[in-house]
């Protein structure tokens, strides 16, 4: 988990988060360049009883951990798995093939006709760049 996860969890905003890890009361380490922190689940109890020490606040009873189905042995989802339950919830993406005439000829009016919308909007806007429309000849 990463800070604004863990920060959730406590009850209090990421920023102030980071300053009790930074803090002497804090023995958590950074891992990686940019100082970020990693947790894990067990980390949680300690976490939070060290913080309300810290911070002077009763600590939070602490909230069941969110069941993650593709989670590996070491408690890190890898990139692919995270990327393969995005893609389920977006779902099926077909995209045409560029290659083919029809498709290129589409795309082009498309364009044409959102760099037309453009040029309207900005000569309604007062804005005029006559340079816009002239072709340069195919070197």
């Amino acid at each position: 988990m990463d800070t604004t996860a863990v920060a959730a969890h406590l009850g209090t905003t990421p920023r102030k988060l980071r300053a009790f890890l930074r803090s002497d009361a804090s023995t958590f380490v950074a891992v990686g360049s940019g100082a970020r922190y990693d947790f894990t689940d067990d980390d949680l109890p300690t976490l939070s009883r060290r913080f309300a020490d810290w911070s002077g606040s009763p600590a939070p009873t602490p909230a069941p951990a969110p069941v993650r189905p593709s989670v590996a042995i070491s408690g890190r989802r890898s990139q692919h798995d995270i990327d393969a339950e995005v893609w389920a919830e977006e779902g099926p993406v077909d995209l045409p093939d560029i290659r083919n005439p029809a498709v290129r000829a589409a795309v082009r009016r498309i364009a044409e006709v959102q760099e037309s919308r453009l040029d309207q909007m900005l000569l309604a806007a007062g804005l005029h760049i006559t340079q816009m429309n002239v072709r340069r000849p195919a070197a």
